[in-house]
C-alpha cells in the first residue's frame, strides 16, 4: 500500500498542533536527521518534527505513522475524534442501492410427488 492511500486515525486537530502538545511525553520519539542533499529540499516548507526543510510538518509521513501507533495504544484518546453512530447509520439509510438481485427459487422434484 503506498502511504498517500494509508488510512489514519482522525483527530481533532492537526498533527502538528498535537505534537506541540505531546512531544514532552514519554511515548513520544524525535525520528533521525532527514538524508538527502540539502539542496533538494524544498526550501519553502518546514518539518517541525525532523526539524529541518522538505515537507510541512502536517504532511509529515513520519508524523503521521508515530501519532497513528500512539493513537492505537490509546495514548492518544482526548485528540481522538470520536465518531457518532447515528450519523453513520443515517448515512447508510440516505446512500441509494448499488442494485437489486432477483432470485427464483425452487426445491428440488421429489420421487414422492406425482404428475397428474
Amino acid at each position: 500500500m503506498r502511504r498517500a492511500d494509508k488510512k489514519y486515525t482522525e483527530l481533532t486537530e492537526p498533527i502538528s498542533a498535537v505534537m506541540s502538545k505531546i512531544q514532552h511525553l514519554s511515548f513520544f520519539k524525535w525520528p533521525s536527521k532527514m538524508v538527502g542533499p540539502p539542496d533538494t529540499k524544498k526550501r519553502d516548507r518546514r518539518c517541525e518534527y525532523h526539524k529541518d526543510h522538505g515537507h510541512d510538518t502536517d504532511s509529515c509521513y513520519a508524523l503521521k505513522d508515530l501519532l497513528e501507533e500512539s493513537a492505537q495504544d490509546g495514548q492518544l484518546q482526548q485528540y481522538v475524534r470520536k465518531r457518532n453512530p447515528t450519523k453513520a447509520i443515517a448515512l447508510r439509510q440516505d446512500s441509494p442501492s448499488l442494485g437489486v438481485i432477483h432470485m427464483i427459487y425452487s426445491l428440488p422434484m421429489s420421487s414422492a410427488v406425482h404428475a397428474i
